[in-house]
């Protein structure tokens, strides 16, 4: 049975995970050009937010960012979370 606290956090993912390796919010949206309110809405669960997806559009200008400032981003790293079951399989 899952945790409501490790579906909230898979919820946020992978844009999490890539705001916080590319500097927080702020310089995310410096290297993208946007507000700072758009990246955070990345993070947010729907309907509010997009669930922890990152727009397409702005997959390759992170990745060729990230390569700019000798981080390590690949796009794999936007897939999503797999959400483990205990107790065997779904």
């Amino acid at each position: 049975m899952l945790t409501l606290r490790v579906m909230q956090k898979h919820a946020r993912e992978p844009a999490t995970s890539i705001i916080e390796l590319l500097g927080g919010v702020s310089a995310v949206a410096a290297m993208l050009e946007k507000d700072a309110s758009t990246i955070r809405r990345w993070r947010m669960p729907r309907p509010e937010g997009t669930g922890g997806s990152i727009p397409d559009d702005d997959k390759l200008r992170l990745i060729e960012r990230a390569k700019k400032i000798g981080v390590a981003l690949s796009w794999a790293d936007f897939a999503p979370p797999q959400i483990k079951h205990k107790g065997g399989r779904r």
